[in-house]
Protein backbone atom coordinates (compact mmCIF):
# COMPACT_ATOMS: atom_id res chain seq x y z
CA UNK A 1 0.00 0.00 0.00
CA UNK A 2 2.88 2.29 1.06
CA UNK A 3 4.72 1.68 -2.37
CA UNK A 4 1.38 2.52 -4.49
CA UNK A 5 0.70 5.41 -2.44
CA UNK A 6 4.53 6.68 -2.93
CA UNK A 7 4.18 6.29 -6.50
CA UNK A 8 0.51 8.09 -6.62
CA UNK A 9 1.82 11.12 -5.08
CA UNK A 10 5.12 11.34 -7.19
CA UNK A 11 3.03 11.15 -10.33
CA UNK A 12 0.19 14.07 -8.83
CA UNK A 13 3.05 16.17 -7.62
CA UNK A 14 5.00 16.16 -10.42
CA UNK A 15 2.91 15.48 -13.28
CA UNK A 16 -0.29 16.96 -12.22
CA UNK A 17 -3.46 15.06 -12.22
CA UNK A 18 -4.10 11.95 -14.32
CA UNK A 19 -4.91 13.25 -17.66
CA UNK A 20 -4.63 16.53 -17.05
CA UNK A 21 -1.59 17.68 -19.20
CA UNK A 22 -0.57 16.19 -22.56
CA UNK A 23 2.52 18.73 -23.14
CA UNK A 24 5.55 18.61 -20.45
CA UNK A 25 9.11 20.59 -20.63
CA UNK A 26 12.32 19.52 -18.93
CA UNK A 27 13.24 21.85 -16.12
CA UNK A 28 15.91 21.92 -13.71
CA UNK A 29 13.86 19.60 -11.45
CA UNK A 30 12.90 17.69 -13.92
CA UNK A 31 9.82 17.22 -16.06
CA UNK A 32 6.71 19.04 -15.30
CA UNK A 33 3.22 19.88 -16.77
CA UNK A 34 4.38 22.86 -19.52
CA UNK A 35 1.52 24.90 -18.20
CA UNK A 36 3.21 24.35 -14.08
CA UNK A 37 6.30 26.75 -13.36
CA UNK A 38 9.42 25.84 -11.72
CA UNK A 39 10.36 28.91 -8.56
CA UNK A 40 11.98 29.48 -5.60
CA UNK A 41 10.27 28.67 -2.47
CA UNK A 42 10.75 32.21 -1.18
CA UNK A 43 8.89 33.60 -3.55
CA UNK A 44 6.03 31.67 -1.89
CA UNK A 45 6.20 32.34 1.04
CA UNK A 46 4.52 35.55 2.65
CA UNK A 47 6.72 35.62 5.62
CA UNK A 48 9.56 33.10 7.28
CA UNK A 49 11.41 30.82 7.39
CA UNK A 50 11.79 31.86 11.27
CA UNK A 51 13.38 29.99 13.79
CA UNK A 52 11.57 29.39 17.00
CA UNK A 53 12.78 29.56 21.05
CA UNK A 54 13.68 26.86 23.21
CA UNK A 55 13.53 28.01 26.85
CA UNK A 56 14.54 24.95 29.09
CA UNK A 57 11.42 23.13 29.71
CA UNK A 58 9.76 20.38 31.35
CA UNK A 59 7.22 17.72 31.18
CA UNK A 60 4.63 19.62 33.69
CA UNK A 61 2.97 22.91 34.28
CA UNK A 62 3.77 26.01 35.21
CA UNK A 63 5.24 27.59 32.46
CA UNK A 64 4.59 28.82 28.51
CA UNK A 65 3.16 25.71 26.21
CA UNK A 66 5.68 24.66 23.88
CA UNK A 67 6.22 20.97 22.31
CA UNK A 68 8.66 18.83 21.06
CA UNK A 69 9.82 17.92 17.75
CA UNK A 70 7.90 14.49 17.45
CA UNK A 71 5.05 16.80 17.34
CA UNK A 72 5.40 17.03 13.41
CA UNK A 73 4.34 13.80 11.31
CA UNK A 74 2.83 12.90 8.50
CA UNK A 75 2.23 16.38 7.39
CA UNK A 76 0.57 17.89 10.34
CA UNK A 77 1.43 19.38 13.72
CA UNK A 78 -0.16 17.47 16.74
CA UNK A 79 0.53 19.83 19.67
CA UNK A 80 -1.38 18.37 21.90
CA UNK A 81 -0.01 15.17 22.58
CA UNK A 82 3.45 16.68 22.75
CA UNK A 83 3.29 19.64 24.89
CA UNK A 84 5.60 20.76 26.80
CA UNK A 85 6.75 23.09 29.48
CA UNK A 86 9.37 26.02 29.29
CA UNK A 87 10.40 28.89 31.50
CA UNK A 88 9.81 32.25 30.43
CA UNK A 89 6.97 34.85 29.58
CA UNK A 90 5.04 34.97 26.81
CA UNK A 91 5.64 38.87 26.27
CA UNK A 92 9.11 37.55 25.86
CA UNK A 93 8.25 34.90 23.38
CA UNK A 94 6.21 36.36 21.60
CA UNK A 95 8.14 35.99 18.22
CA UNK A 96 7.45 31.82 18.40
CA UNK A 97 3.96 32.06 19.08
CA UNK A 98 2.24 29.18 17.22
CA UNK A 99 -1.56 29.98 15.31
CA UNK A 100 -3.59 27.88 12.98
CA UNK A 101 -2.14 27.22 9.54
CA UNK A 102 1.31 27.80 10.53
CA UNK A 103 3.68 25.59 8.75
CA UNK A 104 6.33 23.72 10.83
CA UNK A 105 10.06 22.90 9.24
CA UNK A 106 12.27 20.20 10.89
CA UNK A 107 15.55 22.15 11.18
CA UNK A 108 18.04 19.67 12.56
CA UNK A 109 18.14 15.97 13.40
CA UNK A 110 20.43 13.20 13.60
CA UNK A 111 18.39 11.04 11.27
CA UNK A 112 18.61 12.71 7.61
CA UNK A 113 14.99 11.32 7.10
CA UNK A 114 13.01 13.44 9.52
CA UNK A 115 15.41 16.64 8.15
CA UNK A 116 13.28 19.02 6.48
CA UNK A 117 9.83 17.37 6.81
CA UNK A 118 7.09 19.60 7.89
CA UNK A 119 3.77 19.43 8.89
CA UNK A 120 0.91 22.37 8.85
CA UNK A 121 -0.69 23.43 12.35
CA UNK A 122 -4.21 22.38 12.17
CA UNK A 123 -5.57 22.46 15.34
CA UNK A 124 -6.02 26.06 17.54
CA UNK A 125 -2.56 25.82 19.56
CA UNK A 126 -3.18 26.15 23.56
CA UNK A 127 -3.13 29.47 24.52
CA UNK A 128 0.21 31.51 24.71
CA UNK A 129 2.09 27.97 22.66
CA UNK A 130 5.06 28.75 21.08
CA UNK A 131 7.81 26.29 18.75
CA UNK A 132 11.32 25.80 19.38
CA UNK A 133 14.36 26.66 18.00
CA UNK A 134 14.81 23.11 16.05
CA UNK A 135 11.64 24.06 14.23
CA UNK A 136 11.51 26.93 11.22
CA UNK A 137 7.99 28.56 10.83
CA UNK A 138 6.64 29.42 7.29
CA UNK A 139 3.48 31.35 6.56
CA UNK A 140 2.42 30.84 2.42
CA UNK A 141 1.85 33.35 0.34
CA UNK A 142 -2.12 33.53 -0.98
CA UNK A 143 -0.68 31.77 -4.35
CA UNK A 144 0.05 28.56 -2.42
CA UNK A 145 -2.43 26.25 -0.31
CA UNK A 146 -0.97 24.65 2.36
CA UNK A 147 -2.62 21.39 1.48
CA UNK A 148 -0.85 21.54 -1.76
CA UNK A 149 2.49 22.92 -0.35
CA UNK A 150 2.89 20.64 2.37
CA UNK A 151 2.56 16.96 0.65
CA UNK A 152 5.22 18.72 -1.86
CA UNK A 153 7.46 20.01 0.71
CA UNK A 154 7.31 16.13 2.33
CA UNK A 155 7.99 14.64 -1.65
CA UNK A 156 11.22 12.92 -2.28
CA UNK A 157 11.51 15.99 -5.58
CA UNK A 158 12.42 18.41 -1.96
CA UNK A 159 13.80 16.26 0.19
CA UNK A 160 16.11 15.29 -1.93
CA UNK A 161 17.02 19.41 -2.51
CA UNK A 162 17.18 19.07 0.96
CA UNK A 163 19.73 16.33 1.83
CA UNK A 164 21.95 18.16 -0.84
CA UNK A 165 22.37 21.41 1.40
CA UNK A 166 21.96 19.14 5.14
CA UNK A 167 24.95 20.48 7.02
CA UNK A 168 26.39 17.83 9.42
CA UNK A 169 27.33 18.49 13.32
CA UNK A 170 28.33 16.35 15.80
CA UNK A 171 25.80 13.44 13.93
CA UNK A 172 23.09 16.22 13.41
CA UNK A 173 21.46 17.01 10.08
CA UNK A 174 20.60 21.02 9.82
CA UNK A 175 19.46 23.41 7.40
CA UNK A 176 19.21 27.14 7.65
CA UNK A 177 16.65 29.81 6.19
CA UNK A 178 18.62 30.24 3.03
CA UNK A 179 18.48 26.03 2.45
CA UNK A 180 14.87 26.69 3.03
CA UNK A 181 14.26 29.57 0.47
CA UNK A 182 16.51 28.30 -2.28
CA UNK A 183 14.68 25.22 -2.51
CA UNK A 184 12.85 24.58 -5.94
CA UNK A 185 9.47 23.80 -6.63
CA UNK A 186 6.77 23.18 -9.14
CA UNK A 187 3.84 25.27 -8.94
CA UNK A 188 0.07 24.89 -10.79
CA UNK A 189 -2.41 26.95 -10.56
CA UNK A 190 -4.45 27.05 -7.33
CA UNK A 191 -7.17 25.38 -8.43
CA UNK A 192 -5.14 22.50 -9.24
CA UNK A 193 -3.49 22.45 -6.33
CA UNK A 194 -6.80 22.32 -4.48
CA UNK A 195 -7.29 18.96 -6.83
CA UNK A 196 -4.26 17.44 -6.14
CA UNK A 197 -3.95 18.56 -2.37
CA UNK A 198 -7.93 16.81 -2.10
CA UNK A 199 -6.48 13.66 -3.81
CA UNK A 200 -3.88 13.55 -1.85
CA UNK A 201 -5.76 13.69 1.10
CA UNK A 202 -8.02 10.93 0.20
CA UNK A 203 -4.81 8.55 -0.84
CA UNK A 204 -4.03 9.53 3.24
CA UNK A 205 -7.32 8.47 4.31
CA UNK A 206 -6.98 4.84 2.68
CA UNK A 207 -3.26 4.40 3.89
CA UNK A 208 -4.98 4.88 6.98
CA UNK A 209 -8.06 2.75 6.91
CA UNK A 210 -5.37 0.21 5.19
CA UNK A 211 -2.92 0.52 8.50
CA UNK A 212 -6.21 0.48 10.88
CA UNK A 213 -7.17 -3.07 9.34
CA UNK A 214 -3.51 -4.15 9.49
CA UNK A 215 -2.88 -3.52 13.01
CA UNK A 216 -6.32 -5.00 13.89
CA UNK A 217 -5.21 -7.95 12.23
CA UNK A 218 -1.82 -8.19 13.50
CA UNK A 219 -3.42 -7.56 17.23
CA UNK A 220 -6.26 -10.88 16.66
CA UNK A 221 -3.27 -13.09 15.12
CA UNK A 222 -1.37 -11.86 18.41
CA UNK A 223 -4.32 -12.73 20.57
CA UNK A 224 -4.95 -16.19 18.43
CA UNK A 225 -1.27 -17.51 19.12
CA UNK A 226 -1.55 -16.64 22.62
CA UNK A 227 -4.56 -19.08 23.01
CA UNK A 228 -2.83 -21.59 21.25
CA UNK A 229 0.66 -21.44 22.73
CA UNK A 230 -1.18 -21.70 26.22
CA UNK A 231 -3.08 -24.38 25.48
CA UNK A 232 -6.47 -22.26 26.57
CA UNK A 233 -7.71 -23.42 22.57
CA UNK A 234 -6.89 -26.56 21.03
CA UNK A 235 -7.05 -27.33 17.60
CA UNK A 236 -8.78 -30.76 16.56
CA UNK A 237 -6.83 -32.41 13.60
CA UNK A 238 -9.27 -32.12 10.23
CA UNK A 239 -10.07 -36.13 9.87
CA UNK A 240 -10.92 -35.45 6.50
CA UNK A 241 -7.27 -34.92 5.96
CA UNK A 242 -6.27 -38.06 6.81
Amino acid sequence: VQVVKRAMMAELLTRGLPGRHTRFKMTEIGEIPEEWEVVRAESVFAEGPSNGRSPPSKASPPGVPTFSISAVRRGRVNIRDNVKYADGDVDGLRGALVRNGDILIVRGNGNPELVGRCGVVAEEPLDGCIYSDILMRVRPADALLPEFFVPLWNSPLVHDQVLDKAKTTNGTYKINGQDVRSILLPIPTKHEQRLIGDAVLAAEANSLSHADQLAGLQTLKSALMSVLLTGEVRVKPDEGAR
